[in-house]
């Protein structure tokens, strides 16, 4: 059966990191703990790149606060972003906690009367943010303005409304803090606000600033999962600047970053399994030198989790479509990678535009961490593959003079037209010949291989 997506891990209430195949379970307990030992409330940033996991890890520890006799809320701004009002988008989601049987005082209705007056305030700001944003700032006030005439009555009255705004704010936070109280036996609640940097500006910006000042309260921990550099682009975005520092502006925000650290397990040892990849090898020796040219690769360009998932979910809708007989998938994997992360290469590839030559400096430029060279030339037997390929791409479309080995005459092999500058034992060279003399397993062009990582890409 093949399986075309990777699907989110259960998880178990009881044991809520049992399925993490990433090891994160000692950075959930770190967490459990920081807000077990907190007084105040603050607002937490778990800050990693997108595709680390994140969604997934904050699931998983949300689970283990409850199993520690926390109440959380999880909200996912992203899939709330078509709305306009923040403030009820965060306020309803209170309700969820609410232990109806005992609450007899109603104190949900209580922070829902409390709001109304900070709705209309805020609802008012919305409008005065929509009209400055499309006719330009200060546009509403200088009509605002044109129809008020200033005295010192109306300076008394708009003094007077400012109070009252700030003491309507406080009698909603004073209710607020009574209702997470009463229904979280007196334990901070933990609202985890996830997806925000892939909001539209305006509206993660909106999040951060009701957070700031709306709900902000001794017994609520705010938890942010966020990718901060794409989320800094909102916040350029929505101020219409790339000059914002949109690092000091997150700092109004956020009281603590916590970043997860790089896995210390490989979770393409796991993509593999959950794959079936496994059954494309003969013997575990094949299988042993595809994990370490597959964890080579993997380490150049430090890949996300997520594009780990993507290169060999498409490498394995690749292989089942050539069945079992496939004798070189590692030379696939590799193509897929190149046209995930150096599409020109791949595409002079496939269209046969460039020399051998110029293949293996191209591949020599790719792979320049050493701990390639420490994988018993995995990197040169695929160079050695994509060579041998490409010419037989060459023959195919009619170029029999552009050949990559030279002979005797006598259909020997005497030379090859390359020169390779990583010095190894074997010598590219070697390699070459070895691989050319066992190409019968693979009666297929360079080209063939392309067309079918092509066609293959667009299930996604």
């Amino acid at each position: 059966m093949i399986k075309f997506k990777h699907k989110d891990p259960d998880i178990d209430p009881n044991n809520p990191f049992v399925n993490c195949k990433l090891k994160r379970k000692i950075y959930g307990e770190m967490l459990c703990d920081l807000v077990k030992n907190s007084e105040d409330g603050f607002v937490l940033a778990i800050n990693n790149e997108w595709g680390t996991g994140k969604t997934t890890f904050v699931k998983m520890w949300q689970a283990l606060l409850e199993k520690e006799g926390f109440k959380t809320l999880y909200f996912n701004a992203w899939e709330c972003d078509y709305e306009n009002d923040v403030f009820l988008a965060l306020l309803s989601e209170f309700k969820k906690i609410e232990e109806i049987k005992k609450d007899k005082d109603n104190l949900y209705s209580t922070v829902i009367k409390h709001s109304v007056p900070v709705v209309k305030r805020v609802s008012v700001i919305a409008v005065k943010n929509i009209v400055d944003k499309f006719f330009g700032k200060g546009f509403t006030q200088e009509v605002l303005d044109s129809m008020t005439e200033i005295t010192a009555d109306s300076i008394e009255k708009e003094l007077q409304a400012r109070t009252q705004q700030r003491q309507d704010i406080e009698t909603f936070k004073h209710s607020l803090h009574d209702f997470v109280a009463f229904n979280c036996n007196e334990k901070p609640l933990v609202f985890i606000v996830d997806e925000l940097d892939r909001c539209r500006p305006d509206y993660a910006v909106n999040v951060l600033e009701q957070i700031k000042h709306l709900f902000s309260i001794p017994n609520i921990v705010f938890v942010l999962s966020i990718d901060k550099k794409q989320l800094g682009h909102a916040i350029c975005g929505f101020y219409g600047s790339e000059h914002i520092n949109a690092e000091e502006y997150l700092r109004r925000f956020i009281d603590i970053e916590y970043s997860l650290p790089e896995p210390h397990v490989a979770f393409y040892k796991y993509l593999i399994e959950y794959y079936d990849l496994n059954r494309f090898f003969n013997g575990n020796n094949e299988l042993r030198d595809f994990h370490s040219f597959i964890e080579a690769l993997f380490y150049l360009k430090r890949i996300t989790l997520r594009q780990q998932e993507r290169i060999l979910s498409h490498a394995g809708l690749c292989l089942s479509s050539f069945g079992y007989d496939f004798k070189i998938p590692g030379v696939l994997v590799f193509l897929i990678y190149l046209r995930q992360f150096y599409l020109e290469f791949y595409n002079s590839l496939k269209n046969c535009t460039i020399t051998y030559q110029d293949i293996v400096n191209e591949t020599e430029k790719i792979i320049q961490d050493s701990q390639f060279r420490k994988t018993n030339g995995d990197i040169l037997l695929m160079t050695a593959y994509l060579l041998i390929l490409y010419e037989k791409s060459n023959i195919y479309n009619g170029k029999p003079d552009n050949l990559l080995f030279n002979s005797d005459g006598k259909g020997n092999l005497t030379s090859v037209n390359i020169v390779s500058n990583i010095k190894t034992n074997p010598t590219l060279e070697e390699t070459l010949f070895t691989v050319y003399d066992n190409s019968d397993y693979y009666n297929f062009s360079l080209e063939y291989l392309t067309s079918k990582i092509d066609l293959y890409e667009r299930f996604k």
